[in-house]
């Protein structure tokens, strides 16, 4: 008998998961979603802050179509006592994904309540991307040492050789979260963002599962 696992599809008609470094000009979107971004889905779903010591996290995204959203901004801008005030508003471009699926593998079975009855409408990034829970289900999962992957977000060591092809992104593993104090990104890493098509790769912790006689292979991320 394998590993048990929650699965949970998820699809909606547009998504934006903007690039942390780029807060000028034109906001461009990640790929995928970062690890921190599914927490923070995860958070809103259960009503309380999940960390990555509450679940290992793995995922498949898939988007149809790129566009370009104009769109209204605050930037902020520390006064002298240390808080954060509005500045006047501006617009710039956006870049968003239109037809997106997003496919989540998680090890804490207690989630599978959360995701089953989430208690807040879930979005893909902004809170205009609505987010439709097509499918929630226990699975039964079997590690596997080869797995067939694609747009999801593996560990790199910079230097080593690039387990597929990809894009390469810096990204927080997740937010620390205080009540009344901005959030802090935590644990910085490089990351691979695997491209829109099937690409055989060999690494640890890969888990095979089976959604109705189809099998699916998935990356379980190992937090730091």
């Amino acid at each position: 008998m394998g590993n048990q696992l929650v699965y949970c599809k998820l699809s909606g008609f547009t998504s934006s998961y903007k690039i942390p470094s780029i807060i000028d000009g034109v906001q461009l979107a990640l790929s995928v979603p970062g690890y921190s971004s599914i927490l923070g889905m995860l958070s809103y779903a259960s009503g309380k802050v999940i960390t990555p010591g509450d679940t290992k996290i793995g995922f498949k995204y898939e988007y149809e179509n790129v566009g370009f959203d104009l769109e209204k901004f605050h930037r902020f801008k520390r006064n002298d006592k240390g808080k954060y005030n509005y500045e006047p508003t501006n617009i710039r471009q956006r870049e968003f994904h239109h037809k997106v699926s997003l496919e989540l593998v998680l090890d804490n079975l207690d989630l599978f309540e959360v995701m089953d009855s989430p208690m807040r409408q879930l979005t893909f990034g902004r809170s205009q991307d609505l987010a439709i829970i097509e499918d929630v289900r226990i699975v039964s999962a079997d590690t596997v040492d080869t797995g067939t992957l694609w747009g999801t977000l593996i560990p790199i060591k910079i230097g080593s050789d690039l387990p597929g092809d990809g894009l390469f992104y810096n990204l927080p593993e997740y937010f620390s979260y205080k009540k009344g104090k901005v959030r802090k990104p935590k644990n910085f890493r490089s990351f691979l963002a695997l491209n829109q098509y099937e690409q055989e790769i060999q690494m640890d912790n890969l888990y095979r599962i089976d959604i109705d006689g189809v099998t699916s292979d998935f990356y379980l991320h190992q937090w730091l």
